[in-house]
This record gives C-alpha cells, sequence and structure tokens, in this order.
C-alpha cells in the first residue's frame, strides 16, 4: 500500500515539474516574439553600434531593420539622428519634418535637432 501512494505523489510531482517547464518555456518563446515585434532587439542592436562609433554600420542596420518595419518610430528616429551624426544635413532634416508629423510626441525633441540643422545651414 506504500508503494502506490508512493507512486501518485511521484506521478503528481513529475506532472507538476512538467507544467513549470512548459510555462517557463511558452513564456520565453512569448518573450522573444513580442522582443521582435516590438522592434525593441533591433533599436538596442543600432545603439550598441552607435555607442561603439559604428554610425554607417548602424546605419545600415537601420535600413535593414526599416525596410522590414517601414513604420516603427523607434527605427525612425534612430535613422535621423545617424543622418544627423554623419553630416547628412539634408537627409537628417526631411527624417525630422516627417517625424514631426508621424509621431506628435516627438515633435520637440524633432525640433530641437531642425533648428540647430537650421542654423548650421545659415552659415
Amino acid at each position: 500500500m506504500n508503494t502506490f501512494f508512493d507512486i501518485e505523489k511521484l506521478d503528481i510531482v513529475i506532472a507538476l515539474l512538467l507544467i513549470i517547464i512548459a510555462t517557463s518555456f511558452f513564456k520565453f518563446i512569448f518573450n522573444v516574439i513580442h522582443r521582435n515585434l516590438s522592434g525593441t532587439s533591433q533599436a538596442q542592436t543600432i545603439n550598441i553600434l552607435i555607442d561603439k562609433g559604428y554610425y554607417d554600420v548602424a546605419l545600415r542596420k537601420c535600413e535593414t531593420f526599416i525596410s522590414k518595419r517601414p513604420c516603427d518610430a523607434n527605427l525612425l528616429w534612430l535613422r535621423a539622428t545617424l543622418y544627423f551624426k554623419l553630416d547628412k544635413k539634408d537627409k537628417a532634416m526631411s527624417e525630422f519634418q516627417n517625424l514631426i508629423k508621424t509621431e506628435p510626441l516627438w515633435k520637440e525633441d524633432a525640433q530641437k535637432y531642425i533648428d540647430v540643422l537650421n542654423d548650421e545651414l545659415q552659415r
């Protein structure tokens, strides 16, 4: 009689462990999918390149990501700032102006870049 209860307890423990493992696995998969859908991992990759000073590489990566996610505001912002850092004034100006139209919450920050660009163009 003791062995019957031991087997039953073991089955319950195994079932609980399988539930915990399955839950963790699905949570991991969900986080990976969510990160890819939200563009977070792409923006992080570009920011790492920017921090290291690899602006040309960052811009190429940004263009690749934007081709897959053309409306991702974070990627569009990064592209605009990269044009600014690479001294591509006309492209930067155009990007920041488009961001003001499409992302009103970023209007103030984009306008600061536009003001700097206008000052540089007037020199």
